[in-house]
């Protein structure tokens, strides 16, 4: 059975808006995995966790990547949570970026790992990230960016979906930076790589 309730992130963003004077009109329509089109879930996977049918949970080649990367920068300028950490991050925890909420991300994404399973975290995950201002869910997103369902998405609008997934409510699939043009391109070459 699908985790279907109203996810920690919704809740936050509630109260922001509230905090700003407006109620925030929730758009979201949960679907199963097999009514996402392959694009999507193709570019997903491949910008946010590309080893993540692979590893268990953490993708630990990535993290020590992100933690060089961000020693050198001294800054973080990079991140190295897998699907399954951040799912565990938007459904029961804070955005705050704390040491404490990483440790204690470890064992909640450990136990979705071993109970869910990929197929329930994919799904789940494609279901409640954000994809703008009220807009959660790759169905509210394909509705709302491209008046299409899910299912209908093509690789380039796949792209563009999950090219804006670092700060979708800075970035639109509609009005690309050069940035999200740029990264939408290089997925699209990526997953059709990966494809072959």
């Amino acid at each position: 059975m699908a985790w279907k309730g109203e996810s920690r992130l919704i809740r936050m963003r509630r109260i922001e808006a509230a905090q700003d004077g407006r109620t925030l009109e929730v758009k979201r329509k949960w679907v199963p995995l097999e009514a996402v089109s392959i694009h999507v879930i193709d570019a997903v996977v491949e910008h946010v966790d590309p080893r993540f049918f692979s590893h268990r949970g953490f993708d630990m080649t990535r993290i020590a990547r992100a933690w060089k990367t961000n020693r050198k920068l001294r800054r973080r300028a990079m991140g190295g949570s897998s699907i399954t950490a951040q799912l565990a991050k938007n459904l029961y925890f804070s955005l705050e970026k704390t040491y404490t909420r990483k440790v204690l991300e470890v064992p909640v994404t450990l136990w979705m790992e071993l109970a869910w399973g990929k197929h329930r975290i994919l799904e789940t995950y494609l279901n409640v990230a954000e994809w703008g201002d009220g807009v959660f869910g790759i169905e509210a997103a394909a509705t709302e960016y491209f008046g299409i369902p899910a299912l209908e998405v093509d690789l380039r609008q796949a792209c563009a979906l999950s090219a804006v997934l670092p700060n979708p409510r800075l970035w639109s699939p509609l009005r690309p930076t050069y940035y999200t043009l740029a990264l939408a391109e290089t997925l699209r070459r990526r997953v059709l790589a990966r494809r072959e």
